[in-house]
């Protein structure tokens, strides 16, 4: 038989582990509760950024290389050395606004290695499903200014050029190619040498284009972007071209020659062709991320290999553009 005593011990301890599975149980319903406390505000947050009118978007778009590729000529093998540094800085307003899918349609309809060459049906089946989540995705793209109806034809050509200068971006160009060559030999079999140095070297305003298109699924947190690279060149843009060349045959002195000549940012046109298809719907660079709701808005940076033309050789270069989207309330 127990003793009072011994009694009164496994009460409290009977008392203590109802204790203790009470807090446990405590504890996971809180724990529940804030995980889905957690998901209601994510939900709330990516919603609020599905329903916003309209996006800032601001970006810059630099296309960087440093190459060096021997050119076999009738003369000899000369090596050629390209330095390119080129950046575009803009901004836009999205601020048309549509419930759905507008991109992710394209890129599922795409052939090859930039789409996921469906089978019919299996197509199909995917454009019905980014139908069915439609209120789930939005679009936005450039609707240009407010214009007031009832305003004069002055007012309204005011209005729509302070809004272009307001889009205004900045533009910048240094490029240097090289040349050397020794052991050459002209039409007569003379042998000489020979280098030169082209530097283009300018900076300016642009007026970027419109096209710009920004997509959200909030159901799966992603978003697709693409940006035009078709830019404008402006009269306040200049650029200088400077090129020197130095040519020595045997026994000769040297001659040299200096020439500077004044030019515009198409001296090297954008132009380019984006190596891997996957990387692009049609020529734009397709931009794809996750985001953060609860941060408010949207900023990243994604790279592509490309090639330029130059002399009519292709070179190989990359293009990074990075860019910040904030949500206009």
């Amino acid at each position: 038989m127990n003793t009072l005593s011994e009694q009164s011990v496994a009460i409290k301890g009977e008392n203590m582990h109802r204790s203790v599975k009470s807090i446990a149980a405590g504890l996971v319903v809180l724990a529940i509760s804030s995980v889905a406390c957690t998901d209601i505000s994510m939900a709330s947050d990516a919603d609020a950024l599905l329903r916003v009118d309209a996006w800032l978007l601001e970006y810059e778009v630099s296309m960087s290389s440093s190459t060096a590729i021997p050119d076999t000529l009738a003369a000899g093998i000369i090596q050629v050395g390209r330095t390119l540094d080129r950046t575009f800085t803009g901004s836009a307003t999205l601020n048309v606004r549509s419930e759905g899918a507008s991109l992710s349609v394209v890129k599922l309809q795409l052939p090859g290695p930039a789409g996921p060459a469906l089978s019919t049906a299996d197509l199909q089946s995917k454009l019905t499903d980014l139908m069915m989540r439609s209120e789930s995705m939005a679009n936005w793209i450039e609707g240009g200014p407010v214009i007031d109806e009832n305003a004069s034809s002055e007012e309204q050509y005011a209005a729509i050029s302070r809004h272009r200068d307001a889009m205004m971006g900045t533009a910048k160009l240094d490029f240097v190619r090289t040349k050397e060559g020794k052991d050459l030999k002209d039409e007569f079999g003379t042998p000489y040498t020979m280098r030169a140095r082209t530097t283009m070297i300018g900076a300016g305003k642009i007026y970027p284009p419109s096209g710009a298109t920004f997509e959200m699924d909030g159901q799966a947190g992603s978003y697709l972007l693409t940006l035009p690279f078709i830019f404008s060149d402006t009269s306040t843009t200049s650029v200088t071209i400077t090129s020197d060349e130095r040519v020595e045959f045997a026994g000769e002195d040297p001659v040299e020659s200096h020439t500077t000549t004044p030019s515009n940012l198409e001296v090297i046109g954008w132009r380019h062709r984006l190596i891997r298809a996957e990387d692009k719907l049609g020529d734009l660079p397709l931009i794809q991320g996750h985001f953060d709701a609860a941060s408010g808005k949207i900023s990243g940076e994604q790279a592509f290999k490309a090639e330029y033309d130059d002399e009519n050789r292709s070179v190989g270069t990359t293009i990074t553009v990075r860019y910040t989207l904030t949500p206009q309330r």
